[in-house]
């Protein structure tokens, strides 16, 4: 009898099972596929990257004058924070963030992220970097030197700076930049706090957000010790790459009065569909 009952069990467990399925199935339907992109699924995901498209572009990659195009970006102003910002410097400061996505050669990408007191490599950042290497490229012996590590990221990333052909085009009229007073550290220190608060700010698409390579001195967490509290920017820059494609690069920067320098943290990008590789920050 016990013989029996067992085999009885073997056999429905398993019908039970697929027909359970079954229901789950009906109930719940696949998703699409994961090769499948949003943009050809989510009708806001469509709108939101035509409405990208529709501004008027400007010749980036080669551009002389992007320096100026940048020092005439309107910066808008929250709280009363007007009176500690120095405009000059911060539109000076996207300039070296947008100037490092076309260098040719790594010593030139490093120049324009050397600003500040010291200049350190973030550990996490280089961690994952190392991380990329091993896994995408097949590197088995990393550099033991931090620099030298970020500095084959670099290489094998942009192919020695011949990827900066992407950056073709930027909608001046389209970007913008904001500054605020904050006491919150998490934007500073988090990538995912960072990256959660520009959902509002960027609506119906991704967000990925990067901390900095570069660890900088004085830190947020000094000024805020000093100062009661942070001034802060974020850069909103509209470009389009030699793909035909549009979005956001966002780079977040805090006021060093001591240095009167501004110190880039993150950068994140807000897009739609796939994108063939976001800037070496």
């Amino acid at each position: 009898m016990k013989k029996n009952t067992i085999t009885v069990v073997l056999f429905v467990l398993p019908l039970l099972v697929l027909f359970g399925l079954i229901v789950y199935r009906k109930s719940y339907p696949l998703r699409p596929s994961d090769n499948q992109l949003a943009t050809s699924t989510n009708p806001n995901y469509r709108k939101q990257q035509e409405n990208w498209l529709t501004n008027q572009f400007d010749p980036l990659l080669g551009a002389e004058d992007i320096s100026v195009k940048i020092g005439d970006l309107p910066i808008r102003f929250n709280d009363s924070v007007q009176t500690e910002v120095d405009s000059a410097t911060l539109h000076g400061a996207l300039n070296r963030i947008v100037q490092s996505l076309f260098a040719k050669a790594f010593e030139e990408y490093l120049s324009q992220r050397s600003v500040g007191e010291s200049l350190i490599l973030n550990e996490n950042s280089i961690a994952g970097q190392g991380a990329v290497l091993q896994r995408f490229y097949k590197i088995e012996h990393l550099p033991a030197s931090p620099m030298e590590l970020h500095k084959m990221f670099w290489s094998k990333t942009t192919e020695d700076g011949k990827r900066a052909t992407l950056w073709n085009a930027a909608s001046w009229q389209a970007s913008w930049i904001e500054c605020r007073k904050t006491t919150k550290l998490d934007d500073f220190s988090s990538t995912r706090s960072f990256s959660d608060s520009l959902m509002p700010r960027v609506p119906n698409c991704g967000i990925v957000g990067y901390a900095s390579s570069f660890d900088y001195s004085p830190t947020p967490k000094d000024i805020l010790s000093r100062d009661g509290h942070i001034v802060a920017a974020l850069a909103y820059l509209l470009v389009k790459t030699s793909e035909g494609k549009a979005y956001p690069l966002i780079v977040q920067f805090y006021w060093a009065s001591s240095i009167r320098t501004w110190l880039p943290t993150h950068l994140a990008v807000g897009y739609v569909g796939n994108r063939q590789f976001d800037p070496v920050f």
